[in-house]
């Protein structure tokens, strides 16, 4: 018997805030997330397979929107500092935003998905099932912040410095994933096709799994690791953000 089900397609490319919102968070994000409310969908197939990261404060936004209402209030990550900074280390919580109620999400996946993207599956993966398709992904575990705010001299001087500072844990503990989260599946990119184009190998794989609980073998033929893919050009904060 085919069980019909409504899924949510969602092509987001950077983690970026929306200028003048307090608390930071992204518009996009909101309206995005209150369409597929909306609609009532019971799937929800993320694309992240560009999206090299951004805002640790969208992320948490995008975290918050799809964490379920049960698991609301419990630990989401935790960003660790070094051993002689230990006592600096801070959490957030999940804090449930609208009424998405999803059992697991999907995601679309490629070694250039990075940092904020990786954010996001390592906050849902205790909670939920999250599978990834496509390749693996970036693999920075770690983040920064700038160090103006310590350090007078650096203010006065308009100078800013912003090594990395520390690495997120999940509420699991899991934070070494510098070789990237693996892809479930590993599925061919057909970069050819516009967003949202069901010919597209790897949304196609989504929606076979979404439909069937697997993807085909034929399908994971498609597969072939490239010598060499457009996160590779990118130096220094163009990886975080490729438009910087």
């Amino acid at each position: 018997m085919l069980v019909v089900k409504k899924v949510g397609y969602w092509a987001y490319q950077s983690f970026k805030a929306t200028a003048g919102l307090n608390p930071t968070r992204s518009a996009e994000v909101t309206s995005s997330m209150e369409f597929f409310q909306s609609q009532g969908i019971q799937d929800l197939i993320i694309d992240l397979r560009y999206n090299g990261g951004g805002s640790v404060a969208v992320a948490e936004q995008i975290s918050n929107y799809l964490i379920q209402s049960s698991n609301s209030g419990k630990l989401m990550y935790t960003n660790k500092l070094n051993a002689t900074k230990s006592s600096q280390n801070n959490s957030k919580n999940f804090s449930k935003i609208g009424t998405l109620a999803l059992s697991r999400v999907i995601f679309i996946t490629s070694r250039g998905s990075a940092s904020a993207s990786e954010l996001v599956i390592n906050n849902l993966d205790p909670y939920m099932e999250v599978v990834l398709i496509g390749d693996n992904t970036f693999g920075k575990p770690v983040g920064s912040f700038p160090l103006s705010q310590f350090n007078r001299l650096l203010k006065d001087n308009n100078v800013e410095v912003v090594p990395i500072t520390f690495a997120t844990a999940n509420s699991e503990g899991k934070a070494e994933y510098f070789d990237g989260f693996p892809a479930n599946f590993n599925v061919g990119d057909s970069p050819q096709f516009e967003w949202g184009d069901p010919q597209d190998l790897r949304l196609a794989a989504a929606l076979q799994f979404v439909q069937n609980g697997n993807v085909s073998g034929r399908m994971m033929d498609t597969y072939f690791k490239p010598k060499w893919e457009m996160i590779d050009a990118f130096k220094g904060l163009q990886q975080e953000f490729p438009s910087y």
